[in-house]
């Protein structure tokens, strides 16, 4: 009973040796690692929060750059609003209004041809209806038919419907004829110089005629108060004739002392220089017609007549043939020669334009 028992052979139970601090080392792995883990979890906190950084970042910068391009895309369409804007108004200022005048209509019928089958304004319609058809086929060309059926115009009215529809050109289509002979034949084109026109001439004649019924009745009842003056002019006529020599020298002298070259250059300040546009239109015409058709060419002559004193835009009248000559009546009588001497007319309108499309359009100020 007194012997200890022993739990391992030769060891007492009351005698089991102390553990040493080695036999510890769980738990000091333990307290050891808890520095670790906060370590860790700090490590991946930061890396989660980096990674939501980056990923709003991301959105961001995605977000900033759409409104970026959304910008960059309306300013860009707005660019190209504009400029297409500019195109249509470069293309519309570039587009040329030829006016296509067929001469006669109406009442005023013009000559008849040689055999007496055709006359004058209808050959003159059928021509301008062709060189429209062929004017038309072409874009940068606009046709402004001043008399499309047989109708009677004035000067005037032909005029002003030119101007108002704002034709660039003006081309009227007639014939010519001889009165008491019929011996001349061809094809010639008149034109003439910018400083000529007399538009505004027109234009008062017309407002005159009006004005001119209602001051009828004035003039009547002045001449009838001339004639009660009569008398007694006749008593004072030795003292009025003093007076107006008198009055005469006065006025001589003062316009002396003015410069009478005064009122020249205010005449010429006033128009300004043009280039002669009618006359190269009337060439170009000319020499393309008469490669057209087998017609004597008369050549491009430089006259005031008809509508020519009144176009303010560049202007020139086609004779295309002697109505009165045999030889041309027949031809004009003809449908292909119409459509030739119409495709004629219509190149040069078009070789024209291709030449001094820039000197047209600078020119549109004068008659615009």
């Amino acid at each position: 009973m007194g012997k200890s028992t022993r739990t391992r052979k030769g060891q007492n139970r009351n005698t089991r040796p102390r553990r040493s601090d080695n036999h510890r080392r769980p738990n000091s792995q333990v307290s050891r690692t808890r520095p670790r883990k906060k370590k860790i979890i700090k490590t991946r906190l930061f890396l989660v929060l980096f990674v939501v950084f980056i990923i709003f970042f991301a959105i961001g910068r995605l977000i900033w750059s759409s409104h970026k391009n959304a910008q960059a895309k309306k300013a860009q369409e707005a660019a190209q609003s504009q400029k297409s804007i500019e195109l249509m108004e470069e293309k519309k200022r570039n587009v040329i209004n030829v006016a296509v005048d067929a001469a006669k209509g109406g009442i005023n019928e013009g000559m008849t041809a040689y055999r007496g089958s055709q006359k004058e304004k209808d050959i003159n319609l059928e021509i301008a209806k062709y060189v429209k058809d062929n004017l038309s086929d072409q874009a940068d060309i606009n046709v402004i038919m001043v008399r499309s059926y047989d109708e009677d115009m004035k000067l005037s009215e032909r005029v002003v419907y030119a101007k108002k529809n704002q034709a660039d050109l003006y081309v009227s289509i007639r014939l010519s004829a001889q009165s008491s002979r019929n011996d001349a034949s061809g094809i010639d084109t008149y034109y003439i110089s910018p400083e000529d026109i007399e538009y505004d001439s027109l234009i008062k004649d017309e407002n005159k005629k009006t004005v001119s019924i209602k001051n009828s009745n004035k003039t009547k009842d002045s001449d009838e108060s001339k004639g009660i003056q009569t008398s007694k002019n006749k008593t004072n006529t030795g003292e009025s004739a003093k007076k107006t020599s008198g009055q005469e020298d006065n006025k001589v002298s003062d316009k002396n002392k003015e410069d009478p070259s005064k009122d020249t250059i205010k005449e010429v300040s006033d128009k300004p220089e043009r280039l002669n546009l009618s006359k190269l239109l009337a060439e170009s015409i000319q020499n393309t017609t008469v490669s057209y058709v087998e017609m004597k060419d008369r050549g491009v002559l430089e006259k005031k007549f008809d509508i020519l004193n009144f176009t303010q835009m560049p202007a020139v009248i086609v004779q295309c043939g002697f109505i009165s000559n045999k030889d041309d009546a027949q031809k004009l009588e003809n449908e292909k020669y119409q459509q030739d001497i119409a495709k004629g007319i219509s190149e040069g309108v078009l070789k024209f334009v291709d030449e001094h499309r820039a000197q047209l359009i600078k020119d549109r100020i004068n008659y615009r």
